[in-house]
């Protein structure tokens, strides 16, 4: 599970972790920060929408589901 919150910007949601990830963009020690456009992608519309996204592919299902706190839009859980 994963959970992306909403940039400052509005046009992307970032992943935070703590273990090393090829794909993240800014590291500092065992933590990583990984940016995703919010623009045509699932997690995306599951934010503009406030529905949830479910993708099903053979073995794995995703589920994107917005969060929002008082009305306000944070991220989203996958």
């Amino acid at each position: 599970m994963s959970f992306l919150i909403a940039d400052f910007s509005g046009q992307a949601l970032v992943r935070l972790g703590h273990a090393s990830s090829e794909a993240a963009d800014r590291t500092q020690g065992r933590e990583t920060a990984e940016r995703l456009p919010l623009t045509g992608s699932r997690q995306g519309r599951a934010m503009a929408t406030q529905a949830t996204e479910v993708v099903s592919g053979g073995r794995e299902t995703r589920v994107f589901a917005p969060v929002t706190i008082e009305a306000k839009r944070w991220g989203y859980w996958k």
